[in-house]
C-alpha cells in the first residue's frame, strides 16, 4: 500500500524529484571521503579496468571558459553499450536504489572539471542518465567519478598494491 501511495504522489508530479534514483547510503562526500572511496576500491572496479576495458571517450564534450581555482570546466557524453553498459549498471545497482532498466544504448551526461590535464566530476554534480528518451538525475556519487576518469587512478592503484607483495 505505501508503494501505491508513493506512485500517486509521483504522478501527480508532488514528489517528482524523490521518484528518480537515490543512493542507497545518504553520505556527505568531502574530497578525503572521495579520496578513500577509489583508494580502498569501494566502487569496485578495479577488476573492471584490470580487465582491458575499452577506455570510455565521450561521444561529444564542452567547455565553459574561463577557470575555477585553476580548472576548467566541462560537459560531457558518453554513449555506452556491452561490457560498459553492464559495468556501470552493476555499479549504479550497487549504489542507488530505483534505478531505470538500462537495456540497450544508455546515454550519460556529467559536468567535470580538469586540472592538470586530470578530468574529475565536481562534488555534488548531478549526472544525467538517459535510457530510450527517458531521462533521470543521478545524484552525485564518487563511483561515477572512478567510472568516466577512474582509469589512470586504477593503474596506479594495481602498481602501488602490486609492489607491496
Amino acid at each position: 500500500m505505501r508503494s501505491c501511495v508513493l506512485c500517486v504522489v509521483c504522478v501527480l508530479g508532488l514528489g517528482l524529484g524523490a521518484c528518480g534514483p537515490a543512493l542507497k547510503r545518504g553520505e556527505d562526500f568531502t574530497p578525503h571521503k572521495v579520496r578513500a572511496y577509489a583508494f580502498d576500491d569501494t566502487c569496485r572496479l578495479q577488476r573492471y579496468f584490470d580487465s582491458d576495458a575499452t577506455p570510455l571517450r565521450p561521444a561529444s564534450e564542452s567547455f565553459i571558459t574561463g577557470s575555477k581555482k585553476g580548472a576548467t570546466m566541462g560537459k560531457a557524453t558518453f554513449h555506452l553499450h556491452g561490457r560498459s553498459g553492464r559495468a556501470l549498471r552493476r555499479l549504479l545497482e550497487r549504489f542507488y536504489n530505483r534505478v531505470p532498466d538500462l537495456k540497450g544504448e544508455v546515454q550519460v551526461t556529467i559536468q567535470f572539471y580538469t586540472r592538470n590535464s586530470n578530468r574529475r566530476l565536481p562534488i555534488g554534480a548531478v549526472t544525467g542518465l538517459s535510457v530510450g528518451g527517458d531521462t533521470v538525475e543521478l545524484p552525485y556519487h564518487p563511483c561515477l567519478d572512478a567510472f568516466f576518469f577512474g582509469r589512470a587512478h586504477y593503474e596506479m592503484r594495481k602498481r602501488l598494491l602490486a609492489g607491496q607483495r
